[in-house]
Formats: structure tokens, sequence, C-alpha cells
């Protein structure tokens, strides 16, 4: 458990320090040069420090060897065509299954909602939270500090803790909530299979999906606002079928690595 707060501290720390750096240093620039007194973060500003935290989380993991290099850690389970299959389906359908669950927690706030929207309009923003952002998450919190807890609890307590974990680290309300649900899922296919690439294959799937709406979509909140009724009652009635079949699919196709506690 210690390994698991640490690495979650020094991970909260970076963020603090990219962001204090990045802010500090183009705030001085602009005083310097141009007179100004500037307190907001630009668009800039925010996707540098972004990803100044993830490449310094990385050296971090790196130089702690924390990063797994063995050909296990980056594949999927055999045979692999099936198990994308309905990881696949699972990722959707947790996806649809989730969103029918927060249209009803739609009076938690969402103090994340403007930046997200703005970091949109940037190549590198959608960059770092489609494909950088996933990629370094799931090696951190299911490669890292889910694996050291898989080696000290049993699986059930090691992926709901990491899923705590996973959803509070966003501090924002509506990520919070969010984000412990689907650390669930992305624990327990951890748990299945000790491999990141399964893991940032959900993460991002849902991230991406999270980009094209909020590109396409700006207005919608939820999927609900984008289909009639009926229709959208079908989709969460398949979403919730598929969910269980999906996951009971993964589950016979992969035996634990992780000893049993």
């Amino acid at each position: 458990m210690k390994k698991s707060i640490f690495l979650v501290l020094v991970y909260l720390v970076i963020q603090l320090f990219s962001s204090s750096l990045i802010k500090g240093g183009f705030a001085l620039y602009q005083y310097l040069h141009k007179g100004l007194i500037v307190s907001s973060m630009s668009l800039a500003e925010v996707i540098i420090s972004f990803i100044l935290s993830m490449v310094l989380m990385t050296l971090f993991m790196a130089w702690k060897g924390l990063i797994p290099l063995d050909r296990e850690s980056w594949t999927l389970p055999t045979p692999k065509p099936s198990y994308l299959f309905w990881l696949i389906i699972a990722t959707f359908s947790s996806i649809f299954t989730l969103d029918f669950l927060m249209y009803y927690l739609d009076f938690i706030p969402d103090f994340m909602e403007q930046t997200f929207d703005i970091i949109l309009t940037s190549f590198w923003g959608i960059f770092t939270v489609a494909l950088l952002g996933p990629l370094i998450e799931e090696l951190v919190f299911r490669g890292a500090i889910t694996q050291f807890l898989l080696e000290k609890y049993n699986p059930r307590t090691a992926i709901l803790i990491s899923a705590l974990i996973f959803g509070i680290v966003h501090m924002n309300p509506v990520q919070i909530i969010g984000g412990f649900l689907m650390g669930l899922l992305l624990g327990w296919i951890y748990y299945k299979t000790k491999s990141i690439l399964p893991v940032f294959i959900v993460h991002l799937i849902n991230n991406s999906l999270s980009v094209i709406l909020g590109k396409q979509y700006a207005g919608a909140d939820t999927l609900r606002d984008l289909f009639s009724e009926n229709f959208y009652w079908s989709i969460v009635a398949f979403s919730i079928f598929f969910l269980f079949l999906s996951l009971k699919q993964l589950n016979q196709a992969t035996t634990s690595p992780f000893k049993s506690k």
C-alpha cells in the first residue's frame, strides 16, 4: 500500500510542479516582455504542462524500473482476434452503460467541462487526451499501482482500491465517479491479463470517443441527448446485455497470472 500511495503522491506532485513551472514561466515572460500580469493559463500552457507532466512521470517510472519491458505486458491473450473482439464489445458496452448511469448523476458538478472543450480545439490537446494520457495513466495506475496492490491484497480489494485511487486523482467530481467505475473494469482486465495493452485499448477508445463526441456534439452532456427516447433505451438494453456477455467471454478466455491471496 505504501508503494501505491507514494506513486500517487509523485504523480500529483509532478502534475502540480509542471503546471506551476509552465504557468510561472509564461507569466514571467509576459511581464518582462509585455508588462502584462496574467493570472489564467492559456491553451498552450495547459497542453504544455500536461505533456511535461506525462514526460516527467514516464522518466520517473523508467528510473524506478516500473515500466514493463517484457513481451507479455504488451500483448493480447490468445486467440488475439477473438479476445480483441470481445474487449471492444466490452469497452463500448461499458461506455454506454456508464453514460446511462451518469445521466442520473447530472447534479454532480463538472469543473473541467470548459477546460476540456478548450483543449479539444488543439491537435496537441486531442493527442494528449486521446493517446498520451491513456498510455501514461495505464502505466501508472494499472502497470504499477494495481500490480502493487494485487501483490499485497486479494483481487477484489486490490481492484477496488485501485479504482478508488484512479477516480480520486482526477479531482473533478463527475470524473471521480466515472473514473472509479471505469477503473473497476480496467483493474479487472489487468488482473486477468497482467498486460498493459488491453487496458490501454479500453482507455484509448473511451477517451477517443469522448473527444469525438465533444468535437461533434459540444452541447450534448450524455448520449441520451443525441438519440430519440426509444432508440436510446434500446441502446441501453443492448449495452447491458453485451456488457455481461463480453465480460463472461473475457473471463473464460484468460486465467489470471497473479497468485490468489
